[in-house]
């Protein structure tokens, strides 16, 4: 017995010297690893739409055996960048552009990759995304993986370009110190070739240095051929940008073998899109939890088909089990059931996006000189005298009312034009569809036996009702529309965005106004608007709608106080604090149902709960910071309306002035002037506590302004009485 005790001693100490010394010459090229491997292959500036015309068979192929999704490519930079894309991949959040050099040690030799190789930058690498308020640090995902992170990539010079290297991997596979533990560079990867390109990926050198990079224990490997991105510098001409796609998938095909997909994960990402214009990328995952015929999904998106660049890198530690660290805003990768064809449907996603982010800038355009028309017809008609009991009075007050509808229609026809085809009309077209529905919404109100204001509540409940039922059927209407989410820009993906807050917190202000306006101030009218404020304010904060904390916080504090003008209460120091109060409960309740949710249906609700459980008060000062930054860069841009604050300045002054009306008006009108007021409380609140926010305030004009200009040119009868 003593004997086999001993035998058994011996064998496992044999084992345990054999195991040490395997791991100490870094394995071998057939080693049979004991936990998976994960390979993040890199197709910069591919889309769907130059897959389906390529037919890369290799990538293809993936396609089938999984999930695939288009990519935002987004980062913390307002154009496309290499070196943001891959910093962003290793820091799982987005990252800004950094200048780089590569410094290598003397260790090299392990199958052509060389060990401990430094990315030098210009500053230091954790104080990148200082400014970005989501506490991300470059690195992340190396300094989180037990074991080697991989890079491999090209030695060339790319020509013409601010950013000197290619060796983008290394951004990907470098820790927050700037070590990459192994690194293939070698200028053995590439060979010449005839033609603009050349030079290209060497298959075999690349397949070697996978194979030997795959040796290590659980590796996860960033491979990047640099074909796609010398194309895209020589001009991307279709025969050239062919070559180096097939190029590209030559290599990809080769690497995938290398690889048990059924228990190892590939990931194919584009980590940027043409240099020109912003595409969505593609995104493949092949391996364990990514069966075929599905879409790829996070809950950073929250839509079937679309995922994120910072995403990638909580899906390779969740391969790997290990625990995503804070900072790290990106959401795993995971698969739903998809219908139809897949590639198809992702083609049509990217070109419906293309095209009306490319439309915005018109449709801005047509707003601000519609409003401008709108605010230089009113001041006319109230600073040029006309005798309404005339023969034949004015048509002016009869013109800036038809005016003052048109404005406040424009924004509920941009989602109802989400419902046509759009991609298949010019952009010209487009426009012309919107007006056009534009058009049917002022006449659909247009009745005579209503009163202007009537007429403008007309098309504000019509408005609140369509955002409140899209929010509540999945927002549909919300993604691709010219006042919606755009997966470019990619501030959002579900929910309500910026927009359809305002649209909801004006419409429903201007409701509520009217409503007690026109059957008085009553118990069972206030209870009505009572209502409709805490109907809103559910659809836009629960995390199965709206999922707006931003907006909660602002919608509670000032629908109170629209609610308490419109009842006759005085605001009082003691309101206002019960207001944010009140507002601080109702968030913290929609956070509390987040946070109990299933982490891949949780929205930015409970990750933001979670920020600060892990990170402390810091993480709300940055938030509040980041908020404080994207208010004043975003200032000034037509795309966000901001333009229409100054007309609407100067009109407001030219309506209001002298102050001698504006305290008439309060007393012959004292629930028209409480709304007004109420709803422009809520529109700072708004704008204060939402990124970007200053976009709330000039949507609400377009509600609000128009309001103003019918008050002003169209008084009404006296309140009806209290009861």
């Amino acid at each position: 017995m003593r004997q086999h005790r001993t035998a058994r001693k011996l064998a496992l100490v044999a084992c345990a010297v054999a195991g040490f010394f395997s791991a100490l010459a870094g394995g071998s090229a057939g080693a049979v690893t004991s936990c998976s491997r994960t390979v993040i292959f890199t197709t910069p500036g591919v889309t769907w739409s130059e897959v389906a015309h390529v037919r890369p068979a290799g990538l293809l192929s993936l396609a089938r055996r999984g999930a695939i999704g288009s990519v935002s490519v987004h980062t913390d930079v307002p154009r496309p960048s290499y070196s943001s894309a891959f910093t962003t991949i290793g820091a799982g959040a987005r990252m800004p552009s950094i200048e780089f050099a590569l410094t290598r040690a003397a260790a090299t030799g392990f199958g052509g990759l060389s060990r401990d190789v430094r990315v030098t930058t210009r500053s230091r690498l954790n104080d990148l995304s200082a400014g970005n308020g989501y506490g991300a640090r470059a690195g992340a995902l190396a300094d989180a993986m037990p074991t080697a992170l991989v890079g491999i990539g090209d030695a060339s010079t790319t020509r013409g370009s601010s950013e000197r290297f290619a060796q983008w991997p290394l951004l990907a596979a470098m820790g927050s110190s700037g070590r990459v533990q192994y690194a293939g560079v070698g200028a053995n990867l590439l060979r010449p070739v005839s033609g603009a390109i050349k030079l290209e990926a060497r298959t075999g050198a690349f397949v070697s240095a996978a194979r030997r990079a795959l040796s290590l224990r659980c590796a996860t490997v960033v491979v990047d051929t640099g074909d796609l991105e010398r194309a895209q510098h020589l001009g991307s001409t279709p025969r050239v940008w062919g070559e180096a796609l097939s190029n590209t998938d030559r290599v990809l095909s080769s690497i995938s073998k290398l690889l048990d997909l059924k228990k190892d994960l590939l990931l194919v990402v584009t980590p940027t899109s043409s240099l020109d214009v912003t595409h969505l990328g593609v995104a493949v995952a092949v391996g364990p939890g990514f069966p075929p015929g599905t879409v790829l999904e996070s809950a950073s998106t929250r839509r079937p088909g679309i995922v994120t660049l910072p995403d990638v890198a909580p899906t390779v530690l969740a391969r790997a089990g290990v625990p995503q660290p804070a900072g790290m805003t990106g959401q795993t990768f995971f698969s739903v059931p998809a219908e139809g064809d897949r590639i198809t449907a992702a083609s049509d996603l990217d070109r419906e996006a293309v095209f009306v982010d490319a439309s915005k800038f018109i449709m801005s355009l047509v707003l601000l000189l519609a409003e401008c028309a709108l605010f230089g017809v009113a001041i006319a008609a109230v600073r040029v005298p006309f005798n309404r009991a005339a023969p034949s009075p004015s048509p002016i007050p009869h013109i800036v009312e038809i005016a003052a509808l048109v404005v406040a229609s424009l924004p509920v026809a941009t989602f109802l034009a989400r419902v046509f085809p759009v991609t298949e009309l010019s952009r010209a077209g487009f426009i012309g569809l919107c007006l056009l529905l534009d058009a049917g919404v002022v006449l659909l109100v247009s009745r005579r036996t209503l009163s202007p204001l009537q007429r403008l509540g007309l098309v504000a409940a019509l408005s609140l009702i369509v955002i409140l039922a899209d929010l509540m059927t999945g927002a549909h209407l919300q993604l691709n529309s010219l006042l919606g989410d755009s997966p470019l820009i990619a501030g959002r993906f579900a929910g309500a965005g910026n927009n359809a807050f305002a649209i909801l917190a004006a419409t429903a202000a201007i409701c509520g106004t009217l409503l007690v306006q026109q059957k008085g101030r009553t118990p069972a009218t206030l209870i009505q608007v009572a209502l409709l404020f805490a109907a809103v304010i559910l659809v836009d904060g629960a995390p199965q709608l709206g999922s707006d904390v931003g907006g909660v916080l602002a919608l509670v504090p000032g629908f109170a106080v629209v609610w308490m003008l419109l009842a006759g209460k005085g605001i009082s120091p003691k309101v206002v604090a019960l207001g944010f109060i009140a507002a601080i409960f109702f968030a913290g309740v929609f956070i509390a149902i987040d946070v109990a949710r299933p982490a891949q249906q949780r929205t930015h609700l409970g990750r933001f709960f979670e920020d600060i459980r892990s990170r402390g008060g810091s993480a709300f000062v940055e938030t509040v910071e980041r908020k404080a930054a994207s208010n004043l860069r975003e200032a000034g841009s037509l795309e966000n309306l901001d333009l229409f604050l100054p007309p609407a300045v100067v009109t407001f002054w030219f309506l209001f002035w002298p102050p001698a009306w504006w305290r008439r008006f309060g007393f012959e009108q004292p629930l028209l002037r409480a709304g007004s007021v109420g709803a422009v409380v809520v529109a700072f609140l708004g704008s204060a506590l939402n990124d970007s926010g200053i976009t709330i305030f000039t949507t609400m004009l377009l509600f609000l302004g128009p309001m103003a200009i019918l008050i002003r040119l169209f008084p009404e009868s006296p309140d009806p009485p209290s009861l």
